[in-house]
């Protein structure tokens, strides 16, 4: 059994605080970002005419193939615990944090995640969303 591809990204998502502070606050440039209250992506020639309901704010962390699915929730854990005191504050005021996972491989894939590390993201309080394609 092979390891998998794997891609690991930080989203972060609020009702109100604009996506250039939240920048600001985690001390990194996000990947893909929307404020909430500015005009939503159009598809195609129109100028879309409904504004974004919540600011989402991404950046992709981790991207490596023959990767460890908990080697790299670990890793993104430490990132995101270095940035705790924003974090915190950013979550009381109505945020929400989530580690997305996508991971692609041949066949059959398996990997056990301690407890450890999952109480780990409890309490930091990241949601985890898993995606595998094979």
């Amino acid at each position: 059994m092979s390891k998998p591809s794997l891609t690991l990204s930080v989203r972060l998502r609020h009702p109100r605080i604009p996506a250039a502070d939240i920048s600001a606050g985690m001390g990194v440039k996000a990947t893909v970002a929307r404020s909430v209250g500015k005009p939503k992506r159009s598809n195609g020639d129109k100028p879309a005419a409904d504004r974004n309901a919540e600011t989402y704010w991404a950046i992709r962390l981790i991207e490596r193939k023959d990767a460890e699915l908990t080697a790299a929730i670990e890793t993104a854990a430490s990132w995101l615990q270095d940035r705790n005191s924003y974090i915190s504050r950013f979550r009381a005021k109505g945020g929400s944090i989530e580690f997305y996972v996508s991971l692609s491989c041949d066949g059959h894939f398996a990997e056990e995640l301690p407890s450890a590390v999952l109480e780990r993201i409890v309490k930091l309080g990241v949601y985890l969303s898993v995606e595998v394609f094979t």
